[in-house]
């Protein structure tokens, strides 16, 4: 990885760190997610392009089973301003209330 693309990771991992209010763990040593964060186990990826791997995927899951949190990846490709989250689709169904309204 080229030092601007590590200085591109790091950032990021740092801004989503203070939009959720928790702390960028940085290179511990230790392992787990890249932010810290009571609730949540959050992976950052900030690649060139989009694209969605599956090891980065399978990171993820497995940080938040070790964490016993709900996790997502957080990906921020190069000139984007607006990263986009995955998260499993069960758990963001079950934060999102279901009115009459939305019942066909």
């Amino acid at each position: 990885m080229a030092r601007s693309d590590s200085a591109r990771g790091k950032a990021f991992e740092l801004w989503t760190a203070k939009l959720f209010g928790g702390r960028r763990r940085g290179n511990t040593g230790v392992g787990g997610c890249d932010v810290i964060h009571t609730s949540l186990a959050i992976e950052c990826k900030a690649p060139a392009q989009l694209m969605i791997r599956t090891d980065w995927y399978e990171q993820a899951v497995r940080q938040g089973k070790q964490e016993g949190k709900p996790w997502v990846l957080a990906i921020r490709p190069k000139g984007w301003s607006n990263p986009v989250g995955i998260v499993d689709l069960k758990w963001l169904a079950e934060l999102v209330p279901i009115s009459e309204d939305d019942m066909v």
